[in-house]
């Protein structure tokens, strides 16, 4: 992982160069791209394509290919925009890497604290040059991260049902706005789960190949099976006995 580590870093820099990004909706409810979005994901596309040159794409900004069998990066330039746009300092760049249908390695970075969370298939999974090891837990054992929907208001409702119910087995919830990182953050145990009523492929990539090197779990958010790369589906990931509680505290809720 070391090229993707050092254009990682490099893309990082590019991204906190941007002190006043240009804003532009994309046309549903708080959902922003800028140009330093675009910026990024140029600048590691032309770099990757470079060093593998029959490599596909799957960019959130610009679907290039869709998903096969080939080498393909799965890209989210800067995941966690309106954080970046509003100068919260948790965002990161995220780089899955899938082979043959498979998750195979990614790299998610956050440039603001110099964490680099990296994981490749069979060599484990590392936050810089630390393994990561997190144990199995129930809900209780720490914080949830829980998602809220904030591009599709119809989901809501439910959302913070089921929030409500979830803090109940719980230290607390948390919801700092950037799907890479708090799937990394399972991965690192720092949470015992994350959920989404919503998340797209290139929210989860990178961050699922640590996940699969921990002995984590991530499924359909609503229990309906393997994620397969969908797109638009409810996430949910953790440690397997967080999991299975709150699938169970989900059924009970919203039936």
């Amino acid at each position: 992982m070391n090229e993707l580590d050092l254009l990682l870093r490099a893309a990082g820099r590019m991204m906190l160069d941007y002190q006043s990004p240009k804003v532009f909706s994309k046309g549903h409810h708080a959902d922003f791209v800028t140009d330093a979005d675009i910026a990024v994901q140029s600048y590691l596309v032309d770099a990757l394509q470079k060093a593998y040159p029959r490599a596909k794409f799957f960019a959130e900004e610009e679907e290039r290919h869709v998903l096969t069998d080939a080498l393909t990066f799965i890209i989210d330039p800067i995941d966690g925009t309106t954080n970046f746009i509003c100068r919260f300092q948790y965002s990161a760049i995220s780089v899955g890497v899938v082979l043959d249908g498979e998750i195979v390695g990614g790299v998610v970075y956050n440039p603001y604290r110099g964490e680099m969370f990296w994981a490749e298939k069979g060599r484990g999974a590392y936050l810089n040059d630390t393994r990561l090891q997190p144990q199995d837990g129930p809900l209780s054992s720490s914080v949830v991260i829980f998602g809220t929907a904030p591009y599709r208001p119809e989901l809501r409702d439910d959302a913070f049902r089921l929030a409500r119910a979830i803090s109940d087995h719980t230290m607390d919830l948390r919801e700092p706005g950037t799907a890479s990182l708090s799937i990394c953050y399972v991965a690192a145990g720092r949470c015992s789960a994350y959920y989404s009523p919503q998340l797209s492929v290139w929210d989860y990539a990178g961050a699922a190949a640590l996940l699969q090197e921990t002995g984590a779990r991530f499924v359909r958010g609503d229990g309906k099976g393997a994620l397969n790369f969908a797109s638009k589906v409810p996430f949910l990931a953790g440690m397997p006995s967080a999991v299975e509680e709150f699938l169970r505290v989900e059924r009970e809720t919203l039936g």
